[in-house]
């Protein structure tokens, strides 16, 4: 396959309409995995990881050369925002244009401004009120990567809810035995509770990272998170298109003490990203 580009889209459900919106210079293969079908969720754990590694495995030997990994949600205030604050082609169009060095530079990055440092799988079990003894890090990962010698990592840095890209050679720095083998764990999760609530698509969001950078690297959000470029909406606004599913009626933030709130949250994430770089430093 000479193709130099592709996005790989999990359509199921979703109007992926917006990649129209992109254009970059040179257009990218797209894919679109539509739904898996009720005998399959019914089986296993699916979701958009075992989408991804169904890629992975079909295509190994004929990868694109870079990779794009989506959800077919296009987010900001439409459906999916509570995953993403900002568009998804808004944010490509950033990646493979104006910052199209971090993208074609890059063995891995992230699409999004949302960095993860805990095991979202972690936090989403506890939340969920799952066992304990099903809720522990150490659990979560050894049952999805079982047979594989991938070990957990022993922070967490990386891009938010499992969108990302990555060359074919970071992929094919393990073997394709190895992606059937984390496809053959999905399917014989026999934790019930586990598949009814998606956790291990959580595990698989928190080990992408893990499983393509370099030994000793970390992941590197992309730059446009930083600069002039980044598409955060002011204060109070930030927290409406943060939750647009459960915030969306922009008056709910007309009272002095709500917008305050919404201020005072907004400003204690980006004091504790803040915090947590400076340690980094030192």
């Amino acid at each position: 396959m000479n193709v130099t580009t592709a996005l790989f889209i999990v359509g199921c459900k979703h109007d992926v309409s917006w990649v129209s919106k992109i254009a970059p210079e040179d257009p990218p293969m797209v894919y679109v995995a539509g739904c898996l079908g009720k005998h399959l969720e019914r089986v296993g754990c699916k979701d958009e990881a075992y989408s991804y590694l169904t890629f992975i495995v079909k295509h190994y030997d004929d990868l694109p050369a870079r990779i794009v990994f989506l959800h077919g949600h296009r987010g900001g205030t439409e459906p999916g925002g509570e995953h993403y604050r900002w568009p998804a082609d808004r944010m490509v169009a950033l990646l493979m244009n104006k910052h199209s060095d971090y993208f074609f530079r890059s063995e891995f990055g992230g699409v999004y401004c949302e960095t993860n440092d805990h095991m979202a799988a972690f936090k989403h079990c506890k939340f969920q009120w799952i066992d304990q003894t099903l809720c522990n890090e150490s659990f979560l990962w050894n049952t999805m990567f079982a047979n594989t010698g991938i070990a957990k990592p022993s922070t967490w840095w990386y891009p938010r809810s499992g969108t990302f890209f990555v060359t074919r050679e970071r992929i094919r720095r393990h073997p394709k035995r190895l992606y059937e083998t984390l496809l053959e764990n999905m399917k014989n999760l026999e934790y019930e509770i586990l598949r009814e609530y998606r956790i291990c698509g959580r595990v698989f969001e928190s080990a992408w990272a893990t499983l393509f950078l370099s030994p000793n690297t970390s992941y590197v959000e992309p730059p446009y998170c930083k600069s002039q470029d980044c598409p955060l909406s002011p204060c109070p606004e930030a927290l409406f298109v943060y939750h647009p599913v459960l915030l969306n009626n922009r008056a709910w933030f007309a009272t002095p003490p709500l917008a305050l709130l919404a201020c005072v949250l907004w400003v204690c994430g980006c004091c504790s990203r803040a915090w947590r770089k400076l340690k980094e430093a030192c």
